[in-house]
């Protein structure tokens, strides 16, 4: 399936990019360290320990979301990215067709200012289209997903702690009170009246499966991989 392909392309492009990015950070705060001890010094330390947490969590979203894509469970979220896709050509075609008839009218007056307002509206639609492209399809794909949350999802949310929550058609939605560890657990329905359980500790991310009355069993172990980034001291 080609939609596979690419989305598996571009996770692991994203991935390397998020370790390059680690790993000139952490060449920064080598160089940094060297100043001494100050609150300059901590304050910038700090800063790039920071965005490298942020990229630690973003790169183990995209590692699951590779699981969940060799595991076939976000086929319907590709489908979706797919017809998306298709429309998009078919409205790339009506406006090159629209403004190709717009360039024709105007080239009788004046053929080289048309063309020269041609290309620079195409190349600032094709800019625009590829920097907006990936976040509007997600917002959308959220959007729509957003009004499918079944109403007992909704409930049990008001009463469940931010370390646990749901996944609802490939999005993770957490409870709303505090949080009561630093373990994360997210439950999934799926067919079949078979129950997913998510769950994230210190060293592994776990699945298991509970089907019915029946006790739940470990169904996928993977041990989280540790970043060892330098912290000031």
């Amino acid at each position: 399936m080609s939609i596979r392909t690419d989305e598996t392309s571009r996770i692991n492009n994203r991935i390397r990019e998020l370790n390059k990015c680690m790993e000139v950070d952490t060449d920064m705060i080598n160089s940094i360290k060297s100043q001494g001890d100050s609150a300059y010094v901590r304050a910038q330390i700090d800063k790039f320990n920071q965005k490298n947490d942020l990229r630690i969590l973003e790169k183990e979203e995209l590692e699951l979301r590779l699981i969940k894509l060799e595991s076939g469970e976000i086929d319907g979220e590709l489908n979706l990215i797919l017809e998306n896709n298709r429309q998009d050509i078919i409205n790339k075609n009506q406006i090159a067709k629209q403004k190709k008839q717009e360039t024709n009218l105007k080239h009788s007056n004046n053929s080289i200012k048309s063309k020269k307002y041609y290309q620079i509206s195409k190349e600032s639609d094709k800019q625009h289209k590829y920097l907006n492209k990936d976040t509007f399809r997600a917002f959308s794909y959220w959007k729509r997903v957003n009004e499918t949350v079944p109403d007992y999802i909704l409930s049990n949310l008001n009463t469940m702690v931010n370390n646990k929550g749901y996944f609802w058609r490939g999005i993770a939605y957490f409870g709303s009170l505090p949080r009561d560890s630093d373990k994360i657990t997210i439950f999934e329905k799926q067919k079949g009246n078979l129950l997913v359980i998510h769950e994230w500790d210190t060293n592994n991310y776990n699945i298991y499966h509970k089907k019915g009355r029946d006790k739940k069993f470990l169904y996928h172990s993977t041990p989280r991989k540790k970043h060892r980034i330098p912290r000031f001291v």
